[in-house]
């Protein structure tokens, strides 16, 4: 047993509430590490409930920021899942999915309030040669592997202006629209050719960056 001397000091400072902190602190809600942890199919109603009890925790913090992975083997750890679906139509025109994007923003709504970004994945923070999307091909009725990075110039563009100018349209209907933002560089920009793309069809989406030294510019 040791006798250690402790002094106390009080001063009459009120710590303010949670999103008045100054401080910022990047603690993310990982849906795909709460389906590991607790071994739970992905997207299931047990899995909703546990996603829930994350997103109470992270309310005292102040969190006011989530993640939404769009490209496959993104760094928050959906490998080869995302929220949202793409869909080739036996036509061929490209439609989308949001059922499980819309209940996991609402869960987080539930919680966080309206947050401040919504932050949709669509560049790895680094260079990579791995940059696709999952698009399920009504016709084969098989789901394929489709690249929209650097390498498929040729074949991204509409890909990609179709899925901003939905995605954007479908946020309005939730009242969500002005939290969207596109990421997520680090301290490179791997893909900066895709911000124009993006820009000529919602160019009221900015772009979000995390890092150890960039400052805000005109992009981020």
């Amino acid at each position: 047993p040791l006798t250690i001397p402790v002094r106390a000091e009080v001063i009459g400072w009120r710590v303010p509430d949670p999103q008045e902190f100054q401080t910022i602190v990047q603690s993310e809600q990982s849906p795909y590490g709460v389906a590991n942890a607790y071994k739970v199919k992905l997207w299931s109603d047990r899995h909703f409930e546990l996603i829930k009890s994350s997103f109470k925790q992270l309310a005292r913090t102040g969190n006011d920021w989530v993640f939404v992975p769009v490209l496959l083997n993104s760094e928050f750890g959906n490998r080869d899942d995302a929220p949202i679906t793409w869909i080739r139509k036996k036509d061929g025109t490209l439609t989308f999915d949001y059922t499980i994007l819309d209940r996991y923003l609402a869960v987080a709504k539930k919680h966080l309030g309206i947050p401040r970004v919504i932050c949709f994945d669509v560049m790895h923070g680094c260079g990579t040669q791995s940059t696709d999307v999952k698009i399920f091909n009504e016709l084969t009725g098989k789901d394929e592997i489709i690249p929209v990075g650097q390498s498929a110039a040729q074949t991204r563009r509409p890909l990609w202006r179709v899925f901003a100018s939905s995605l954007y349209e479908h946020m309005k209907t939730l009242g969500l629209e002005k939290s969207m933002m596109w990421g997520h560089a680090f301290d490179e920009t791997p893909d900066q050719g895709l911000i124009g793309i993006l820009a000529e069809v919602v160019p009221e989406v900015g772009w979000a960056a995390g890092s150890h030294g960039r400052i805000p510019d005109e992009t981020f």
